[in-house]
C-alpha cells in the first residue's frame, strides 16, 4: 500500500473515534425532557411535563425578566411607543408603593414589538408614614400646604375657620362686678387644590393608571370644641367648654382692678378701630383667646382601570416548573379539560378612588406660636387658631345682641372703678 493511501486510511479511522467519543446532542423543539414519555406537547396529548424554552428538547430563545427602568419607554425618532396594559404585580418597590407591570406596544419604523417594564405607582401615604405636606406657606389667616407625595405636584390652601366667644359687658365693666364670657359656636373650614389630568394619555384618550379629576382637600376641624381665654389680672387660661348660644350660662368672673397703666393697661380705646362706643381716653385691659384645631386631609380622583374577570381560556397554563396544566372545559359536553383558569381583560373604565387622614400637628412645619401642645408633654397636640375670633356682645339675660367686634384674636376690655354705679349683681341700689 502506497504510504498516501495509509495515511488517508489513518485520518479516518481517527476522525471515526473522535465521532463517537463525541456524539452530537439532538434538540427537538417541543419534545418532553427527562423523562422521555411523550414525544409532542399539545393539548389533550396527556403530557404532564414540558420542556421550558432554552432547555434541552425545549428548543427556542431562553426568557428574560423584564427590566425595571426609572421610566418607562418614551417614543423618540421613528419610534412610537402606547401603554396597553398596566396590572399590578402584588409586590411593592422600597419606597412603599405598589409595583404594576406595564404593556406597552412599540412601532420601530415598520416593526412592531411588546415592551413589558415595571414601574411604581406611590399611592397617598397616611399620617403614619411620610408627611403628606412636604413644605408650607404661611399667612396671616391660614396656610398653603405643597405636596409631592402622589406621584405629582398638587397644593391646597385653607383658612382658619372663624369662632365665636360671647362676652358682657362690653366693651366696658366694672370692679367686682359679674362679668361673662361663653364659647358658642365653632366652625370648620376647608380649602381645596385641582387638577383636571395626570397620566401618560389625554382625556379624550386614556391610558391605563392615568387620573382625572384630581382634588386635594384640606380641612381644620375643632381639636375637642373648647376655646381658651387669657385676660390679665385674672387666672389664666379660662378654658370654656361649648355651649349653647341661646340663653345658656357663661363663665361668670370678676376684675378686681381698674384697666389703667399702674395695672398694665398701656393701650386706650381711641387707639383701637372698632371700640368707638368706649372712651376714647380710656385704657384698655388686652388679652386674647383662641381654640385649637386639627388638620385632615382628603385626596379624591378617577384612574383609568383595566377591569379583569377570572374565565377559562383555551389551551395549558404554564407552572414555574414549566409543567403543562388543564384545569376547566371551555365548552359543555368534552370529556376532558382543554383549557385553564386566568384572568382576562373585560372592560376599561374610570373608576372614583378617595383617600385621607389626619396630619398630627407633630408633623406641620408651623411657627412655633401656632402649636398647641395642651397636655404640656413638649409635643403639639394641634394648632392654635387665633385669627377666627371674633366677640359677640351678649344681653343680661345671656342672648346674642347682635353687635360683634374682631380684633384679629385680641380682647380689649375696659374696666373702671365703681363710681357712680347703681349697683352689683345681687345688691340693691
Amino acid at each position: 500500500m502506497k504510504a498516501w493511501r495509509y495515511g488517508l486510511v489513518v485520518l479516518l479511522l481517527l476522525g471515526l473515534f473522535a465521532w463517537f467519543a463525541h456524539p452530537v446532542e439532538a434538540k427537538v423543539e417541543g419534545m418532553i425532557c427527562e423523562d422521555g414519555k411523550c414525544q409532542g406537547d399539545t393539548g389533550g396529548s396527556g403530557c404532564d411535563v414540558t420542556c421550558p424554552p432554552g432547555n434541552p428538547g425545549g428548543g427556542g430563545k431562553k426568557e428574560e425578566p423584564p427590566t425595571t427602568p426609572e421610566e418607562p419607554p418614551q417614543a423618540g425618532g421613528n419610534s412610537t411607543c402606547s401603554l396597553i396594559e398596566s396590572v399590578p404585580t402584588g409586590d411593592t418597590s422600597a419606597k412603599g408603593c405598589p409595583l404594576y407591570r406595564n404593556k406597552y406596544f412599540c412601532l420601530v419604523g415598520q416593526e412592531k414589538a411588546y415592551e413589558e417594564f415595571v414601574v411604581e405607582q406611590c399611592e397617598p401615604k397616611t399620617s403614619s408614614g411620610s408627611p403628606i405636606c412636604t413644605s408650607y406657606i404661611w399667612t396671616g389667616t391660614g396656610f398653603t400646604c405643597n405636596s409631592d407625595c402622589f406621584g405629582f405636584s398638587i397644593s391646597a390652601y385653607v383658612r382658619f375657620p372663624g369662632f365665636c366667644i360671647d362676652v358682657e359687658p362690653y366693651p366696658v365693666t366694672l370692679v367686682n362686678y359679674d362679668t361673662a364670657v361663653r364659647n358658642s359656636c365653632m366652625g370648620t373650614s376647608t380649602g381645596t387644590g385641582h387638577l383636571d389630568y395626570k397620566g401618560n394619555g389625554t382625556p379624550s384618550d386614556p391610558r391605563p393608571g392615568d387620573l382625572r379629576d384630581i382634588n386635594f382637600t384640606l380641612e381644620l376641624r375643632p381639636y375637642d370644641g373648647n376655646a381658651y381665654v387669657w385676660l390679665p389680672k385674672l387666672p389664666s387660661p379660662i378654658i370654656l367648654p361649648p355651649a349653647d348660644p341661646n340663653g345658656s350660662m357663661p363663665y361668670i368672673f370678676r376684675w378686681q382692678q381698674a384697666s389703667h397703666p399702674d395695672a398694665g393697661a398701656t393701650i386706650q380705646a381711641g387707639q383701637i378701630k372698632g371700640l368707638e362706643e368706649a372712651p376714647p381716653d380710656m385704657y384698655m385691659y388686652e388679652g386674647r383667646a383662641a381654640a385649637p384645631y386639627r388638620l385632615f386631609w382628603r385626596l379624591t380622583y378617577e384612574r383609568y382601570t383595566v377591569i379583569e374577570e377570572e374565565r377559562c381560556v383555551p389551551g395549558p397554563k404554564r407552572d414555574e416548573l414549566g409543567n403543562t396544566i388543564y384545569n376547566c372545559k371551555t365548552r359543555a359536553g368534552i370529556p376532558n379539560n382543554d383549557g385553564h383558569i386566568d384572568k382576562v381583560e373585560v372592560d376599561r373604565r374610570w373608576v372614583s378612588h378617595q383617600r385621607g387622614g389626619e396630619i398630627p400637628a407633630s408633623q406641620i412645619q408651623a411657627p412655633p406660636h401656632l402649636l398647641a401642645d395642651l397636655n404640656g408633654d413638649g409635643t403639639a397636640d394641634a394648632l392654635w387658631n387665633w385669627v377666627g375670633l371674633t366677640l359677640r356682645r351678649m344681653t343680661e339675660n345671656y342672648f346674642i345682641e347682635g353687635k360683634t367686634y374682631n380684633f384679629g384674636g385680641k380682647i380689649y376690655w375696659g374696666v373702671r372703678e365703681g363710681q357712680g354705679q347703681i349697683g352689683y349683681p345681687g345688691q340693691a341700689p
